[in-house]
């Protein structure tokens, strides 16, 4: 799975960052439309599944769910996401 560097939700650019400073793996801004993510070098698949947790909190941002946003539900959504992702042909 690529990670890509931006994509659009609801009309609006997204951007995606590496940001070694973070505490956590990763994070997201909606007011900056900016997903950050802090290793990159990180083994593939918890890089792809930190990518699809922001993503998920991403497509919640956009559908006017300002949070804060229950982590089991996105946890759970994002694991789900990404098996799709990765075994889809």
């Amino acid at each position: 799975m690529i990670i890509p560097k931006k994509f659009k939700l609801a009309g609006i650019e997204w951007k995606v960052i590496i940001n070694p400073h973070l505490s956590a793996l990763g994070e997201c801004h909606p007011e900056k439309g900016i997903i950050f993510i802090r290793d990159p070098s990180m083994p593939q698949p918890l890089l792809e599944q930190t990518f699809c947790h922001e993503l998920v909190h991403a497509i919640l941002f956009s559908t006017g769910d300002n949070g804060p946003h229950d982590e089991k539900f996105v946890d759970g959504f994002a694991y789900l996401l990404h098996q799709y992702m990765i075994t889809a042909k």
